[in-house]
């Protein structure tokens, strides 16, 4: 069964000019108005053929002329839900969709209902599909200077639909970078900053929160930890994300990052299923020129420092001719 906790999208494209409309709303609906969902979401088999509404209501007092259409969900965009923009085909659940109408004038302070049809084509892949049903405002003009670009606000509603069959839920997690800023105070303590990437790879919308750790090579040098939200994802969509560590740790540093799902289950047709965490690991050198001034003194003192002691043992120890040491030069006298 799909979770259905989901918001209403706007989606704001290039500035609108002063006078244009300012608002509309776009609704789920029966066939008499809205009905108090907050957004589209079903549970279909492959092949099923399902009837719904839209309501696109106005609250200006003039009348308001609108483009309906339907459009993929956008796993292509890091900020979470979108759809994809005009112009561009889409390929997945908004092809499933079927508008009544296209073309809508809704009078001032009203609204208007239109029916669509949600077709599940017969060889559906199990799992959760997303769309969007979008209501538009077109006007041709200057936009950023630029005459004859056209101008559109759009606002809509979003489409959960799962298919039914085997569900597979899967995040991967990978390091794209471990970073450390150096400085020329080898006691400093300049941040590690983290790069990372969280990448549904499964089948099912999922939520989950990640953790950055930062280790060195000496475990009583303490290390750092960070933390990172991550916003649901839609299966086949990726955050990307940096977080900055504070850390004592030198020399080689060690980072991790560990997916945890939220929540760690999902039910679908075949019962409960586990969401597996994820993890990965990166390394880096953090030794700043300081550091790296310091350590070469140190190493060169301890070097001197050994070469004396070679030297002084070597002058201490016994010579050729001194009483109890062997003199092959010397004969016996007879």
């Amino acid at each position: 069964m799909a979770t259905h906790a989901v918001l209403v999208l706007l989606l704001l494209l290039p500035a609108v000019p002063a006078d244009a409309p300012l608002t509309w709303g776009v609704a789920p609906s029966s066939a008499a108005g809205p009905d108090g969902r907050a957004a589209f979401a079903h549970r279909l088999d492959p092949g099923t053929v399902l009837r719904d509404h839209v309501a696109i209501s106005n609250p200006a007092p003039e009348p308001l002329r609108l483009t309906v259409y339907a459009a993929d969900a956008d796993v292509g965009v890091a900020r979470g839900f979108d759809l994809l923009p005009a112009g561009v085909p889409s390929t997945g659940a908004g092809t499933w969709v079927r508008l009544d109408r296209t073309d809508v004038t809704v009078p001032g302070g009203g609204r208007v209902v239109v029916p669509f049809t949600v077709t599940v084509p017969a060889d559906a892949t199990p799992g959760d599909h997303a769309a969007g049903i979008v209501a538009a405002w077109r006007a041709p003009g200057p936009a950023g200077g630029a005459a004859g670009v056209a101008v559109e606000r759009r606002v809509g509603s979003r489409i959960h639909l799962r298919v039914a069959g085997a569900l597979r839920p899967r995040l991967t997690a990978s390091l794209v970078s471990v970073a450390h800023p150096g400085g020329w105070n080898p006691f400093g303590r300049p941040d590690v900053t983290v790069e990372a990437v969280v990448r549904n790879e499964g089948n099912v919308r999922l939520r989950a929160a990640a953790a950055v750790t930062v280790t060195g090579p000496f475990p009583r040098v303490p290390g750092g930890r960070a933390h990172e939200p991550v916003p649901e994802l839609l299966p086949g969509q990726s955050h990307r994300f940096t977080v900055r560590v504070a850390t004592f740790s030198r020399v080689r540093i060690q980072a991790r990052v560990d997916v945890t799902p939220a929540p760690p289950v999902v039910v679908g047709d075949e019962g409960a299923v586990v969401v597996a965490p994820a993890a990965a690991t990166g390394a880096a050198w953090s030794l700043s020129p300081g550091q790296g001034l310091a350590s070469a003194a140190l190493i060169a003192a301890v070097a001197a420092g050994w070469a004396r002691r070679r030297r002084a043992s070597g002058t201490a120890g016994p010579r050729s001719g001194d009483a109890g040491a062997p003199n092959p030069g010397h004969r016996a006298q007879t």
